[in-house]
């Protein structure tokens, strides 16, 4: 099993750096394809992320456990999630108004 690390970057970081985001639908689950962009990023503008990132003390945070990955799969299957089961009709963000 795969252990992705995950770091989420605001809108104005990456504005204060000069990188350009494109957002694109990037997996089932509607709420989260909002979450996914795409960007291209110049060795500079890295450097001072990077340096941004270091001196707010920000990491990068992993799902590293079975037992941790198993409790968002199955809250993921308790409210229809569509990352899980695409053919249903609507699922909870559906409902609730969150996409």
């Amino acid at each position: 099993m795969i252990f992705p690390n995950f770091i989420w970057l605001t809108d104005q970081e990456l504005d204060s750096v000069g990188i350009k985001k494109n957002q694109i639908m990037e997996g089932r689950c509607l709420f989260a394809q909002k979450l996914h962009y795409d960007i291209e990023v110049q060795k500079e503008s890295a450097i001072q992320l990077c340096d941004l990132l270091k001196q707010d003390n920000r990491q990068s945070l992993r799902c590293k456990k079975k037992q941790q990955i198993k409790s968002i799969l199955t809250h993921q299957e308790k409210i229809g999630c569509k990352a899980l089961n695409d053919n249903q009709e609507l699922c909870q963000c559906q409902l609730k108004g969150f996409v």
